[in-house]
């Protein structure tokens, strides 16, 4: 389910990047709920969440072009 067709071909999610996914969404979430109250900590938790699984698709994509070379 992870390596899903939302990628583009070829890209493939090793066991390190699915575990940086899960815990960028564990440590997004927390702070989500801690900070039910606030605003700004539910905008935080989720743009943690974001960035790291943006960051693990870029980095996947970087490396897919470098390989190519």
């Amino acid at each position: 389910m992870i390596n899903y067709k939302y990628y583009k071909d070829g890209v493939k999610l090793s066991k390190k990047d699915i575990v940086i996914m899960i815990l960028s969404a564990i440590i997004g979430s927390t702070i989500m709920l801690v900070a039910i109250d606030n605003i700004y900590g539910f905008l935080i938790g989720t743009l943690i969440i974001t960035v790291l699984n943006f960051f693990v698709l870029l980095n996947k994509e970087r490396d897919e072009e470098y390989n190519k070379l």
